[in-house]
């Protein structure tokens, strides 16, 4: 029987049906979002170009500005979350902040997850079948993906 990972209650707030290890595996996500946030090369790290990509890609001066303009503020955003992640990852209800503070700690993971496993529209498992660990990570970006629709959904309901 199919269970809705995330649906919106009547009182507005969000119920989380997920398992104890699905939780288990969720606890990792503000951890390892918050280590590349704050240790990773924002300047030669593909998931992080990705993550924070060049507000002005066809002018290298307006996005050099636009960076020294932002400053840190689109990480220290993305570390908030990650931040209301963890201390939520046990709760079975989420307020709506709460909520999209989720969706933008997967959403992170998810992006840096896809880039370092090179995933376009057209991987598959298959493509990973001969390298465990990538295969293993490729389960996850998966499950991510689909715990990330399920939250887009109940948020827009």
């Amino acid at each position: 029987m199919f269970v809705n990972p995330v649906k919106r209650t009547k009182k507005g707030d969000f119920e989380l049906q997920i398992s104890q290890g699905e939780r288990d595996l969720l606890k990792g996500i503000p951890i390892q979002l918050r280590e590349l946030l704050e240790n990773g090369d924002r300047e030669r790290d593909p998931a992080l170009l990705r993550l924070f990509p060049d507000a002005y890609r066809d002018d290298p001066e307006r996005s050099s500005e636009y960076r020294e303009m932002m400053g840190g503020e689109p990480a220290s955003v993305r570390l908030s979350a990650a931040a209301v992640m963890e201390r939520t990852i046990e709760a079975e209800r989420l307020s709506e902040e709460e909520m999209t503070a989720w969706l933008s700690s997967i959403n992170g993971v998810r992006i840096v997850m896809g880039t370092r496993l090179e995933v376009t529209e057209e991987t598959r498992a298959e493509d990973f079948e001969d390298d465990e660990d990538r295969g293993g990570a490729f389960a996850v970006y998966l499950y991510l993906t689909y715990l990330e629709d399920h939250i887009v959904t109940a948020l827009q309901e």
